[in-house]
């Protein structure tokens, strides 16, 4: 049976590709939303993921009422069609989608995906789906540095179960053995021109006060296992350990 993740993906566009990755995705334990125009392709997905709908995915009005803002992920699986995957593309930054990943046919529609807010553009002839969904899922844990004795810097998706509460009634290090040295927090900054963009707040040292929130993403210090630990919690919030036990 599959572990399952706490990453939550939004796949739109089910051809060869899209199939294929939401599969590969949801075989791996992750919540999966399928959005295509087609009703057949939506039909033969249906039964694998989380949750498949029929809609017409250049929609924003459609589009904003899926919730799909709470995702991690946001997969644009368009690459033939450049007009519909970048309106896509335009319509998953406007609603805040925290990740947004879409597929280029060529260098100058890569370039224009990335203007109008892909956070990663990949080139279909070289990222196959299986592969795809391998890199997807270790978003969970970004390991930034390897300290001495087996230590390591790691940035870390926040699970579900840390949402909601403070940084003080979580104890990190009782609780996990990991000392929590920064917080990544998704915000909205307003341009000139008037538009808002999807940034990233940086929360350094927080203290026992600051209350974790959905889409945050945790910078911590701790053994390997006490790191994979955290980003395979889920729901689950463990107990704290006593002292001496």
């Amino acid at each position: 049976m599959k572990k399952k993740t706490s990453m939550r993906f939004a796949v739109l566009g089910l051809g060869r590709f899209g199939s294929r990755l939401a599969l590969d995705l949801a075989g791996e334990g992750a919540d999966v939303i399928a959005l295509d125009h087609d009703m057949s392709r939506v039909e033969n997905i249906k039964d694998y993921v989380a949750e498949a709908v029929c809609v017409e995915c250049t929609d924003a009005d459609a589009i904003s009422r899926l919730n799909l803002e709470h995702v991690d992920v946001a997969v644009v699986g368009f690459g033939e069609n450049q007009e519909v995957s970048i309106l896509a593309t335009a319509i998953l930054r406007d609603i805040g989608v925290q990740t947004i990943v879409a597929r280029a046919g060529s260098e100058l529609h890569q370039r224009i995906l990335q203007r109008v807010g892909a956070h990663r553009v990949i080139d279909p002839e070289t990222d196959a789906a299986r592969g795809l969904a391998t890199s997807l899922l270790s978003f969970e844990v970004v390991i930034k540095a390897e300290l001495a004795d087996g230590h390591q810097v790691a940035e870390v998706k926040a699970p579900v179960a840390l949402w909601g509460r403070s940084v003080g009634q979580l104890r990190f290090r009782q609780r996990f053995d990991l000392l929590i040295i920064g917080v990544q927090r998704p915000a909205t900054s307003i341009a000139d021109d008037g538009r808002s963009a999807l940034t990233t707040q940086l929360l350094p040292s927080p203290g026992p006060e600051l209350e974790l929130k959905a889409g945050d993403t945790l910078l911590v210090v701790g053994t390997e296992s006490a790191i994979k630990t955290l980003a395979s919690l889920g729901d689950r919030l463990p107990a704290v350990a006593e002292a001496g036990s």
